[in-house]
């Protein structure tokens, strides 16, 4: 699977590694984040190395839904090939 949700405390790691270009699985996962963490959510891209516009747009999307109900999320390890991907996408400031 090319991501894993820790829940370790309230404040939850969202691992995500290989190549994603399949979002489905993904945006289930985020949903879930967003119903069940209570706090933070740490998003870990260190392991990824490819995925696409779709991925981004959950990605973005799990990003408005925890910040409009009051919790941070925050994107780590972007190597440059992602960090490239979000440039293109014109929301490279997204991960910072």
């Amino acid at each position: 699977m090319p991501f894993e949700l820790l829940k370790p405390d309230e404040d939850w790691l969202l691992t995500l590694s290989g190549d994603i270009f399949e979002a489905a699985e993904l945006q289930a996962a985020a949903l879930e984040t967003v119903h069940g963490a209570a706090g933070a959510v740490v998003v870990d891209l260190d392991s990824l190395d490819e995925h696409d516009v779709a991925t981004v747009q959950v990605l973005l999307a799990l990003q408005r839904a925890l910040v409009r109900d009051g919790r941070a999320v925050r994107f780590q390890n972007a190597g440059p090939a992602i960090v490239d991907t979000w440039r293109l996408a014109g929301v490279k400031d997204s991960l910072e």
